[in-house]
């Protein structure tokens, strides 16, 4: 929610700036300004998630969800039928989760790319008093919001620039935010 409040007002004030100062063409800064707020995930088209047998169902979980935001669900078999040059799209997923009867319990999400740089992670909190189950749905629920606010659209010239320029950063944080 701070994101997008902030994302607005500077786009509002752009937009002012830009009528005032009487620049030739506004339109190509805003296109900018939208652009460098898309995050690395919106380069990847497929998810590959580690299969860890988990007792709370997380795994079905994510992929659900991410199924369902446009990513194609890879098994590992169908990961490595892939094309070379579709691979650079792939997501490899992976989970945790951290059991306390009665404390903080953690949910975690990585999403790697294949060289193994961290796309976007995020840890989650929540209570466990009642059930552990209870526990893992508020932590991976959580993680899902999360991701859902970025928004998802695949854009392959995202990957494209950080293959092409192994220094690229575009600026965005992949750790994970408060909301």
């Amino acid at each position: 929610m701070k994101i997008k409040l902030i994302c607005t007002v500077w786009i509002a004030a752009m937009l002012s700036t830009a009528t005032f100062a009487k620049q030739s063409e506004p339109s190509s800064t805003i296109i900018e300004i939208i652009n460098s707020g898309q995050h690395k995930i919106n380069g990847y088209k497929y998810l590959c998630m580690e299969n860890q047998g988990n007792q709370y169902d997380l795994e079905n979980k994510f992929n659900a969800f991410f199924e369902s935001i446009g990513f194609t669900i890879l098994t590992e078999d169908e990961e490595e039928e892939l094309p070379e040059s579709e691979r650079i799209y792939v997501l490899y997923g992976t989970y945790f989760h951290k059991a306390v009867p009665d404390a903080l319990n953690n949910t975690t999400l990585t999403l790697r790319n294949k060289d193994g740089k961290i796309i976007f992670s995020s840890t989650r909190e929540s209570a466990c008093f009642i059930s552990v189950k209870n526990c893992v749905r508020k932590g991976s629920d959580k993680i899902i919001e999360e991701i859902r606010a970025l928004n998802y659209s695949f854009d392959p010239s995202i990957v494209a620039k950080s293959t092409k320029n192994k220094n690229y950063d575009d600026g965005v944080n992949t750790e994970s935010f408060d909301k």
